[in-house]
């Protein structure tokens, strides 16, 4: 069938046929995937899709296909992913070099990977201090990730490269720990996705911008991971982030 398949006018057939196959453990379906995600000519979508899989299924050599793709734009942003399992800081040197190759959309998950961990932070902050990465796109939330780390040495890096973090006011934390108890899992899962842009527009885009629209006095929350979505606005109506 598989053979059969492979043959078909219909690609997203051929497409599904080999995800199928990489699936149930057939080695020269993998082969295949690899071939499709290094294609140059290929489709992005499919790519796209091909490098998903080989993520979820791990192959010996997933770190140098990945490590391939760091300068193929829009793709890179699934390549990371990929690169996101090992622990090397070499790996952070890479990204670090290939930073400006990413979309200015994708720069966020970049920046998120490299203070995910001590050694990879490390290698961002020189980066930043040696103006390679600028200085503005590493914002506060990013800052907070690398001083979470507990690591001294990296904390005072921080200060020298990017500047000190202030500590929330009493009542603005005391405010974070009474959202941070009434926003349950239970209450997220029922939440109206929809309204999260409407409560950006209101509490937060005269400061902040998220995926190219907003102000610019506050740091870009692109990238930080931030979800806004809550089941009515009504309900909220003080809600906005510290």
């Amino acid at each position: 069938m598989q053979k059969k398949l492979a043959k078909s006018s219909n690609t997203k057939l051929r497409d599904r046929a080999r995800e199928l196959s990489v699936v149930f453990g057939d080695g020269r379906a993998l082969e295949a995937v690899k071939i499709v995600a290094l294609d140059k000519d290929a489709d992005l979508t499919a790519r796209k899709a091909a490098v998903q899989t080989l993520i979820e299924n791990r192959p010996p050599d997933l770190r140098q296909i990945c490590e391939q793709l760091l300068g193929v734009q829009f793709l890179n942003a699934v390549a990371i992913r990929g690169l996101a399992q090992f622990d090397d800081a070499t790996i952070a040197e890479k990204l670090a070099k290939n930073y400006r190759r990413f979309h200015l959309t994708e720069r966020g998950a970049v920046l998120d990977m490299l203070v995910s961990r001590p050694g990879f932070a490390r290698v961002l902050l020189v980066e930043v201090a040696a103006a390679r990465i600028p200085r503005a796109d590493v914002s506060a939330f990013h800052a907070r990730q690398i001083r979470s780390l507990n690591d001294a040495a990296l904390t005072k890096q921080l200060g020298e490269v990017w500047g000190e973090l202030r500590e929330p006011a009493a009542d603005k934390r005391q405010f974070i720990a009474k959202l941070k108890a009434q926003l349950t899992p239970a209450m997220l899962t029922a939440a109206d996705i929809s309204q999260g842009r409407a409560l950006f527009n209101i509490a937060c885009a005269a400061c902040h911008r998220l995926h190219g629209e907003g102000g610019q006095v506050g740091p870009d929350l692109t990238g930080s991971g931030v979800t806004i979505s809550i089941t009515s606005l009504k309900t909220s109506p003080t809600l906005a982030p510290s």
